[in-house]
């Protein structure tokens, strides 16, 4: 029985005052959550008859640094619990806000209507079809995929050949448009994607 990499993600949501709200409070969204967010915000409306928060959506170290540097979020949903900490750091999470949401797995993407090569054939083959993750510097999804090439000891070999998206949509968009031959991204990325499927990523690397 296949087991399934537990490397999931944690979304966190952070509240803090704002010298000037605006007039409906504006929640920073991790990318990964495009696809989620507006049926949440509906069911929000439909239930309590209130205006729900304006959405924008960015890469969870982005959306820090927009709140690091003033930017007037009243909340920010994140996909990265080391993002959290860097709010809690500074003191900007209001006591009692922080809210566990959800999990999610990563997946080895690709087009077409089934996923049959391994991450280390798809790694392997990276230097003539590159492989595309978001940049572990800034989104939470690049830095699982990079810890999942480093303990399959495959980073050394496909790092050179890495194509880096700033947010999950981008590393979507080299799938789709043919530039990368394979992603990993999470596989809730996937939904409502027409074209593209995706593996679980498992222990061994099996298929």
């Amino acid at each position: 029985m296949k087991t399934i990499r537990s490397l999931s993600f944690l979304l966190c949501v952070a509240c803090w005052c704002c010298a000037a709200p605006p007039t409906l409070p504006t929640l920073g969204a991790a990318a990964s959550l495009r696809h989620v967010m507006p049926s949440l915000v509906q069911s929000y409306e439909t239930e309590t008859g209130l205006s729900a928060p304006q959405i924008t959506y960015g890469a969870s170290g982005k959306l820090v640094g927009q709140v690091l540097a003033g930017a007037p979020l009243s909340g920010v949903v994140l996909a990265s619990e080391r993002q959290l900490k860097r709010l809690g750091e500074r003191d900007l999470i209001r006591g009692g806000t922080i809210v566990n949401l959800a999990t999610n797995h990563l997946v080895l993407a690709r087009r077409g209507a089934e996923v049959q090569r391994t991450l280390t054939a798809v790694a392997g083959d990276a230097e003539s079809s590159p492989l595309a993750i978001g940049d572990p510097r800034f989104v939470p999804v690049g830095r699982y995929a990079q810890d999942v090439l480093v303990d399959e000891g495959l980073w050394d070999a496909c790092e050179p050949h890495l194509i880096r998206g700033g947010h999950v949509a981008a590393v979507l968009a080299y799938l789709q448009s043919g530039a990368v031959d394979a992603a990993i991204v999470y596989g809730t990325d996937l939904h409502g994607q027409s074209g593209l499927s995706g593996a679980p990523l498992s222990q061994g690397d099996r298929p």
